[in-house]
This record gives C-alpha cells, sequence and structure tokens, in this order.
C-alpha cells in the first residue's frame, strides 16, 4: 500500500482540501458504494443522498487538484469519477440509500416512543 497521508495535508501554498483522507488510500479501489458504507460509520453522515455524493465528488475532484499528488492516487481519483455517473444509478447505491433511510427513520420512532 502506498502511504498518501502527505498528499492530504495542508501546506501554506496549497488550500485543497481532502475530507475523508482515512477512505481514500492506495489499497482498495474507490467506489461510490465502498464510500458510503464508510461514510455511514462517520458521525458527520448525511442522510442525504445529494450532499454525500457530492462529497465524494468533491473530495476526488480535490485530490486531481493537488499539485503533488501520485500517479496511482491520481488514476484511482480519474477511475472513480469516470465511473460515478453509472454508480449512482446502480441498484445497489440506491438499495443502500433505501436501507439508509429506512434505518434513520426507524431511529427516529424509537426515540419519540
Amino acid at each position: 500500500m502506498l502511504t498518501i497521508a502527505p498528499i492530504f495535508e495542508k501546506s501554506e501554498h496549497e488550500e485543497v482540501q481532502v475530507f475523508d483522507p482515512a477512505y481514500f488510500t492506495s489499497d482498495h479501489s474507490w467506489s461510490l458504494l465502498s464510500f458510503l458504507f464508510y461514510r455511514q460509520q462517520q458521525s458527520d453522515f448525511q442522510f442525504d443522498k445529494k450532499k454525500e455524493h457530492a462529497r465524494y465528488i468533491r473530495n476526488l475532484s480535490n485530490i486531481l487538484k493537488r499539485k503533488q499528488v501520485n500517479e496511482t492516487i491520481a488514476n484511482l481519483a480519474e477511475s472513480a469519477l469516470a465511473t460515478f455517473q453509472n454508480e449512482k444509478k446502480s441498484q445497489l447505491v440506491k438499495d443502500f440509500w433505501e436501507g439508509a433511510i429506512s434505518s434513520q427513520k426507524r431511529k427516529v420512532a424509537t426515540i419519540y416512543e
């Protein structure tokens, strides 16, 4: 696995931020679905498809904007961006959102019982 943490550190000359550096590592391929499963475990997960999809795209775009990104990481980001439109329409992603929203509704209902 490539160690890529340094590409996510802000320098005084570069203000491009990666919001989820723990997910964007070189030891696995990146996909919207795996990102959503990762995000679902985070305390700041939004049960909002548009916001989470935008966060994924913003992360990938910001990785590519970095001045010192290695080729492997750039290729992973480019590949993930290229497949995003098809991924977000996939049945697996639709199923993820149906499950996530149902789970959130059950939690809210339990709180108010």
